[in-house]
């Protein structure tokens, strides 16, 4: 009975955890980036400015996750330590987050090169790029959603998918700057007013605690 009331509230404060928006604002932010990023070339910027300010800015929306989980969330739902099987899904979260940021830089650099891997996907024309993003990233997205019991990823990922596919529809190609920054600032603010609105709603109803630990 204890151990079905320990598993019991550790699974409330897991999904207290996914509450407070900040992953909702993370994944804005990252879409955000690439609009930032796109827009450096409308400043004069080369391709090569263009992605060192995209893998700046993503890796920094990592580390801002990080720093607000910490300085936000925990003083509110505490300092939970998780049994094993949890650790090893946060961990693995963590790892498919980097390699989204990494597959986004990858995609980026592809494609500034003119070597884009869309030939199999060729007969789509000029939406086979944005197909080959969307499997790219949303796949690991969906995987993520449905291994840390976290649904809202996959809004996320439609929002990442309909930006893609916006810009390719736009017939201004899929690193064209200005589209770019519109399409993935649209996507992004989404995103992020989401998370806002969720974390305001979170900061009201959980008031601020001292550390909990299960063990």
């Amino acid at each position: 009975m204890n151990e079905l009331n320990l598993r019991a509230i550790e699974f409330r404060s897991w999904k207290a955890r996914q509450q407070d928006g900040l992953f909702d604002i993370y994944f804005g932010a990252l879409m955000l980036a690439i609009a930032i990023s796109a827009l450096t070339e409308v400043l004069g910027a080369t391709s090569l400015v263009r992605l060192v300010t995209l893998m700046v800015l993503q890796f920094s929306a990592v580390g801002g996750l990080a720093l607000a989980k910490r300085r936000y969330a925990t003083p509110r739902v505490g300092a939970v330590k998780f049994g094993a099987a949890r650790v090893r899904r946060s961990r693995a979260s963590a790892i498919a987050l980097v390699v989204c940021v990494l597959a986004t830089a990858a995609l980026v650099v592809l494609t500034a090169v003119g070597r884009s891997p869309v030939d199999p996907f060729h007969r789509l024309g000029r939406f086979a790029l944005p197909t080959v993003v969307t499997l790219i990233v949303g796949i690991p997205l969906a995987a993520l959603a449905i291994f840390l019991q976290f649904g809202r990823i996959l809004l996320h990922a439609a929002l990442f998918a309909a930006a893609a596919f916006a810009l390719a529809a736009s017939g201004k190609g899929f690193m064209a700057p200005i589209p770019g920054a519109i399409a993935f600032g649209a996507s992004g603010s989404i995103s992020v007013g989401i998370g806002l609105v969720l974390f305001a709603r979170f900061a009201r109803r959980i008031p601020r605690k001292g550390e909990e630990i299960l063990r």
